[in-house]
């Protein structure tokens, strides 16, 4: 097995813009996102621009598309310029951006605990497959902690909502005693698998 390295966090980003939209600005704030990601540990995977037109409905978002199909693990909101008014009857403003704060970062639990994303229903048992897929790939255990959770499967804390480094240990020693009792059954000797 390779060594395991540190993945960077798969950003999407969602910028309310309160400007004109003139491309070079948007190309800038591009640029700044993603030097941003990168000096966060993360990667800008994409960025969304909004006209600031109020959305009321979770589907309205591009940017929540990523986080609900498991191709980014947090979502950046952003209003620009920093000081402009946000949507009134924004769903996302009103959730992400109180007290005045321009911008906001959040994970897949975070916005499944907002009601902004479906919640988790993965079995766990299929949860057990995939993690051992992504441990043989070499994934370290945050990683794939964090792929569980944008890929929709019920961390087994329903309290703290999202798959921790110990949660997906075990999870990975329940796959491997389970492998290794099928392949005992299949070779006719489920007393070896009690060994």
């Amino acid at each position: 097995m390779r060594p395991m390295a540190r993945v960077p966090v798969r950003v999407v980003c969602h910028a309310i813009l309160r400007m004109d939209v003139v491309p070079e600005r948007v190309r800038r704030l591009r640029e700044d996102v993603a030097l941003r990601c990168r000096d966060g540990d993360a990667q800008l995977v994409e960025l969304f621009v909004d006209l600031g037109v109020p959305k009321t409905d979770p589907q309205d978002y591009p940017a929540l598309n990523y986080l609900r199909t498991g191709a980014a693990d947090a979502l950046f909101v952003v209003c620009v310029p920093v000081f402009g008014h946000r949507a009134d009857g924004d769903l996302l403003a009103s959730k992400l951006l109180e007290d005045r704060r321009s911008f906001a970062w959040i994970t897949v639990p975070g916005l499944r605990a907002l009601a902004l994303l479906p919640p988790a229903v993965g079995p766990r048992s299929l949860a057990r497959g995939r993690a051992l897929t992504l441990r043989e790939r070499g994934f370290p255990l945050d990683t794939i902690g964090r792929w569980l959770d944008s890929e929709g499967y019920l961390a087994p804390d329903q309290g703290l909502g999202e798959w921790e480094r110990d949660d997906v240990a075990k999870l990975l020693r329940e796959a491997r005693a389970f492998a290794k009792l099928h392949q005992c059954v299949s070779e006719g000797d489920p007393t070896r698998a009690l060994i």
